[in-house]
């Protein structure tokens, strides 16, 4: 979508999800993003699916993040963003999603 901010500057919006998942060998949650074409916007709008809700991200195109390239791929679905930490980390204001007993 196109976002009109007060001044008149237009601004393209690109959104994207991810569900958080744990990785049980390093002990930690990540959470990734794929299909993203960065040439096609300039606000990054990130929303994560966690046990609590939804959190959601945004960014600057030129502040945000370093996306990924997959390979031969990427021309045609775009690039790929993880985000990931320790499980101790939080992200947003919940907590991180615990390993399954």
């Amino acid at each position: 979508w196109v976002r009109q901010l007060p001044d008149g500057e237009r601004r393209r919006v690109e959104c994207k999800s991810a569900t958080a998942c744990c990785n049980r060998p390093s002990k930690s949650w990540m959470l990734n993003f794929y299909n993203i074409k960065p040439a096609g916007f300039d606000d990054c709008c990130l929303v994560a699916y966690l046990p609590w809700g939804l959190e959601l991200f945004e960014r600057r195109l030129e502040s945000a993040y370093r996306f990924v390239s997959r390979g031969k791929i990427t021309d045609v679905r775009g690039m790929s963003l993880q985000i990931s930490g320790r499980r101790s980390e939080r992200i947003g204001d919940g907590t991180v999603p615990k390993e399954d007993a």
